[in-house]
């Protein structure tokens, strides 16, 4: 878990460029998402520059003797976006305006600490076309810390979406873009009471709700997810250790109705790995996954998938930070014309700051798709430029660029997107925070728990 706040007078939000997904045929056996259960991905972002909701990441640091501490927060970024659709064919361009509150509460108690947070972002592609829309997400959730190494975590999570090409809400290339209404509840237990097996379990419940297009219900895409996993530690990762870990996992997909789009599924995980803590801040972690999806209908075969990769993060210099990783799955599919394919995923991303109201980011992907049969293989390209400046304490100011191609051996799976964006962010506290040295590492962030958690 990426903590607290970077060095006193600096409070920089270094927003990760969000690039869009590459589109797939096939539904992914290892999606995106679930690859993150088996890595760590620390970020240079909320948590490093002062600008979290969490209380934990902020260390919660206040001078005076008030037991509640609260933090609001508030962004809104303006810009534009070349194709909406990821389309070859039909490319649609749109301005695009998103906005994100936030608050947060943390009240002391005898026993323990209590944290509340609540967050939200609406989302307006504006355009003559028929795909002007608005996204809408709200999360809200607490913390109970136990004690100072065991936490226990619930919330509750609703939106309204349009699903984007390739991602798993997607129904596929025969459909065009739907909309859907997610709700959801999810709860996480965590502790490192027992020092040499830190432990995570989460447990996540979706339903999904898709609306109807042009008259034409899509009911059969409704469904319900069912999401639970632990990550378990073997020793603490402290400078220089190699730390072993292991993660089983189970998601089921139950579809509404009989006739629906999808089939019901199962799918059991197991990954392991090592994290090598070079320090507080660099390390390399490996990893490998094993999945195996088993379908209610009868006559269906279980689909089968492996997954391996390294990730790394060097702290070169207090103020410039180098992450990279690659990973390496090999995935059944659904087609009719390929039995698999094997998936190639590389990014690179590189955090500077420059001055000390100032960070500057870079990222770089490359993404390759190969089938075993007559299907297209697909390669895909993105690259970003961000850059942050904070006006004063409470307002900042940001601007990020992101270009993205996709070619494939199909002319009609091609395209190319960019997207330009502006930023501004205004945070307000009632209490002001205050550093303590012990906390901080080479002028940089504070050690996450043993290393294994994000």
């Amino acid at each position: 878990m990426a903590l607290g706040v970077a060095r006193a007078g600096v409070c920089l939000l270094a927003a990760t460029i969000a690039l869009a997904q590459g589109a797939s045929i096939a539904i992914a056996q290892i999606t995106e998402a679930q690859q993150t259960q088996v890595r760590r991905m620390p970020q240079l972002d909320f948590q490093s520059y002062g600008l979290s909701l969490d209380p934990v990441d902020r260390k919660a640091l206040v001078s005076g003797t008030s037991a509640v501490y609260a933090l609001t927060r508030g962004e809104v970024d303006v810009g534009w976006d070349s194709n909406v659709r990821r389309s070859n064919d039909d490319t649609v361009s749109s301005a695009v305006t998103r906005f994100r509150p936030g608050v947060s509460l943390r009240v002391d108690g005898i026993d323990g600490e209590a944290y509340a947070t609540f967050e939200a972002a609406a989302t307006r592609y504006a355009n003559s076309a028929r795909d002007a829309h608005d996204d809408l997400e709200m999360r809200t959730g607490g913390r109970w810390l136990i004690s100072d190494l065991t936490s226990v975590l619930g919330g509750v999570e609703v939106g309204r979406f349009h699903t984007d090409r390739g991602g798993d809400a997607d129904p596929g290339p025969d459909f065009e873009v739907q909309t859907y209404q997610r709700y959801a509840i999810n709860g996480r237990f965590e502790s490192a009471e027992w020092l040499e097996l830190p432990t995570r379990i989460d447990g996540n419940l979706s339903r999904l709700f898709y609306n109807s297009v042009d008259g034409i219900d899509r009911d059969g895409f409704d469904r319900w997810i069912g999401d639970l996993r632990a990550r378990v530690g073997l020793g603490a990762a402290r400078g220089g250790d190699l730390v072993f870990f292991v993660q089983p996992g189970v998601i089921h997909t139950n579809y509404i109705e009989e006739d629906a789009f999808g089939a019901d599924s199962t799918r059991l995980d197991l990954a392991g790995g090592a994290i090598w803590q070079v320090s507080a801040i660099s390390s390399v972690e490996g990893f490998a996954g094993l999945s195996r999806r088993s379908f209610a209908a009868t006559g269906v075969d279980a689909e089968l998938s492996a997954l391996v990769g390294v990730d790394a993060t060097w702290n070169v210099t207090p103020l410039v930070t180098v992450r990279s990783g690659l990973s390496i799955a090999n995935q059944d599919t659904e087609l009719a014309t390929s039995n698999s394919k094997l998936v190639s995923d590389w990014r690179g991303a590189v955090d500077y700051s420059p001055l000390e109201n100032v960070i500057l980011g870079a990222s770089l992907r490359f993404t390759n798709e190969a089938f075993d049969g007559a299907d297209a293989d697909q390669r895909y390209v993105a690259g970003g430029l961000d850059a942050n400046y904070l006006l004063n304490e409470n307002l900042y100011i940001g601007a990020q660029l992101g270009h993205e191609r996709q070619t494939s051996d199909s002319a009609a799976n091609e395209y190319t997107a960019t997207t330009a964006m502006i930023r501004f962010g205004v945070q307000l506290c009632c209490l002001r925070d205050r550093v303590d040295p012990n906390d901080l590492t080479s002028g940089a962030r504070p050690e996450r728990l043993y290393g294994i958690f994000r």
